[in-house]
């Protein structure tokens, strides 16, 4: 798994390096490393020994109701919404991701995993979007006969219905699963998380189908300035994170 973090970070160096766009950048990185995927799982990997990192943050949040069962593991890579409409300090006013399966680095590697949302919250979303599409693609090409060749690497979408309710969404990607959820718990990010990442939190069931409890941990990025100078109406801040679905 640790190929899949080499290859999503040579890009950021390359566009750093020389004139030349992320996008096409990581497109010809990772086709360039095509023969180096051969042994690469990316999706659907077992979660049977998986569980969220909860004894990260200074206060823990408190751990899955027992009789849930951990469905997903996705990286979430999207922006944190805020609007300056009117007032001094930023309000928040909702979230969009996309939501890529990482279940073979939750359960590979947890250095890996926690290394992801770092990662691509430094990528614009159209380059990690290409990255995630293109290294499945070769993944599927080198695994053929694979019964999970099929799976795909965007698993679902991330949005907000109102201010107050946090959406998370399976079902234009193939699942039956969808959860419109509420705030339960909310950490503080660790000191070792990236400088202005938003917190951790557990969120619990308000309508849906499947999904009953969700954790946003692992968190890049995504928190607003302190005040709105330099802002007028909305805006957006890039932000990744893991999230744990459970039954």
């Amino acid at each position: 798994m640790k190929m899949l973090l080499n290859l999503l970070i040579l890009p950021i160096l390359l566009a750093g390096a020389a004139p030349i766009s992320p996008v096409l950048a990581d497109t010809l990185t990772l086709f360039s490393s095509s023969q180096k995927l051969s042994n690469l799982n990316i999706t659907s990997c077992s979660l049977n020994n998986v569980s969220p990192p909860l004894n990260k943050t200074t206060i823990a949040l408190s751990a899955p109701e027992t009789n849930g069962t951990l469905q997903y593991v996705a990286l979430g890579r999207g922006t944190q919404n805020y609007s300056c409409a009117g007032a001094t300090t930023p309000s928040a006013i909702g979230a969009t991701a996309t939501l890529f399966d990482v279940s073979c680095a939750a359960a590979a590697d947890s250095n890996l995993l926690a290394e992801l949302p770092v990662v691509a919250a430094k990528m614009p979303l159209d380059a990690a979007v290409l990255a995630a599409l293109t290294v499945k693609r070769l993944t599927d090409s080198v695994l053929a006969g694979n019964n999970d060749q099929n799976n795909e690497i965007i698993v679902g979408q991330h949005f907000f219905v109102d201010a107050t309710t946090p959406t998370f969404d399976f079902r234009p990607f193939g699942n039956q699963q969808w959860i419109e959820s509420q705030k339960l718990e909310s950490v503080s990010a660790p000191g070792s998380a990236v400088e202005g990442s938003v917190a951790w939190l557990k969120l619990g069931y308000k309508d849906g189908l499947g999904i009953h409890q969700v954790y946003r941990v692992l968190t890049a990025g995504g928190s607003a300035p302190a005040t709105c100078d330099g802002h007028k109406g909305t805006f957006e801040v890039d932000y990744a994170a893991v999230y744990y679905f459970y039954t």
